[in-house]
């Protein structure tokens, strides 16, 4: 279908949202999802990520605010909407008797592609997503990437304008990653619209064109992921030592130097974001040396996109397992 003529294939404004219990999934949301690019949404759970999916789509309703989806009142039982918008859920929910085949006919024929037209967009996808050896296959043989290929294939075999996918790679290994965000970058180059939310930083950093970064049902920031990288991130110096790091008084001074964002301490290894400058990390080396510590493995790693979310968010930068400690300065209010 041609490309509506318009900047934004979706827009948000004001928008709110809450559930009942008293819980706001979105707060005074503004947000627009533009043509010809892939804009990514990180947030942790409970953020309103998928929430503002689902009303794009048409499923949910806002509270308050107004939404517009391609010149259109989002509402899921318009039809002539819904053939504009290509949606693919964090589960597969596909028919595990049917085979490939049959649920790609199905689906093209739910969307009202004409019979002329279905088997040459059924080869297309098939080739596209790499399922060609496995259509004749019932869904429940497939493995899960496969199925998460098909699902796929699926939200994109009516050719829509407006691309929306939640959590698309959870499960995947790395090749099915770049699958997808390849997939997802083609779409947007052909002048589509892809809105996607995932956790996968490194490949939302790879393939975004703007990343946006929700917290507590509020937009944080939205900009391209080198403008974020550049502005909010931080360097990160994993240290491995010869012995545990149990001493509460050390770990508080490392924690309260200058130039150390957070320090996080599981056993003998240790995790510290650090401003962007050589002094923190030398100095903190040196506090470990004068303490008795000797480092056996030092790893750099170089600001990027989720030491940006931590920073933003004020959130451990590190993922808490057993007997680990956490510390980050508080931010001034």
């Amino acid at each position: 279908m041609p490309i509506i003529d318009s900047a934004s294939a979706a827009s948000a404004t004001a928008v709110c949202k809450s559930f009942p219990g008293g819980i706001v999934a979105l707060h005074n949301v503004d947000f627009d999802i533009p043509f010809g690019q892939v804009t990514a949404i990180i947030g942790s759970n409970g953020s309103g990520k998928t929430t503002l999916l689902r009303i794009f789509c048409g499923l949910q309703h806002q509270d308050s605010g107004q939404v517009r989806v391609l010149d259109h009142v989002p509402s899921n039982r318009n039809k002539t909407f819904r053939s504009h918008i290509g949606y693919a859920s964090q589960a597969p929910a596909l028919d595990h008797e049917m085979t490939g085949h049959e649920t790609l006919a199905f689906f093209a024929a739910l969307y009202g592609i004409k019979k002329g037209a279905r088997q040459e967009r059924l080869t297309r996808l098939a080739t596209d997503f790499g399922l060609n050896d496995h259509l004749g296959r019932p869904v429940r043989k497939y493995s899960g990437g496969l199925r998460k290929r098909l699902h796929l294939a699926v939200g994109l075999i009516h050719d829509p304008s407006f691309i929306v996918v939640d959590e698309p790679t959870a499960g995947l290994d790395p090749s099915g990653c770049d699958f997808f965000w390849s997939v997802m970058r083609s779409r947007a180059e052909q002048g589509r619209a892809v809105l996607v939310v995932s956790h996968d930083m490194a490949h939302v950093e790879r393939y975004s064109n703007r990343v946006a970064f929700f917290e507590k049902g509020s937009l944080l920031l939205c900009d391209t992921p080198s403008n974020i990288v550049s502005s909010h991130g931080s360097l990160i110096l994993q240290v491995t030592l010869n012995a545990p790091l149990e001493d509460e008084a050390i770990h508080q001074k490392i924690s309260t130097m200058r130039g150390v964002n957070q320090i996080h301490v599981v056993a003998r290894q240790i995790t510290i974001s650090l401003e962007k400058n050589g002094e923190a990390q030398e100095n903190v080396l040196e506090k470990l040396k004068q303490s008795g510590f000797e480092t056996v493995v030092i790893e750099r790693k170089s600001p990027d996109i989720l030491s940006a979310y931590f920073n933003l968010t004020g959130r451990d930068f590190s993922v808490k397992s057993g007997g680990s400690r956490t510390k980050s300065k508080q931010k001034p209010a």
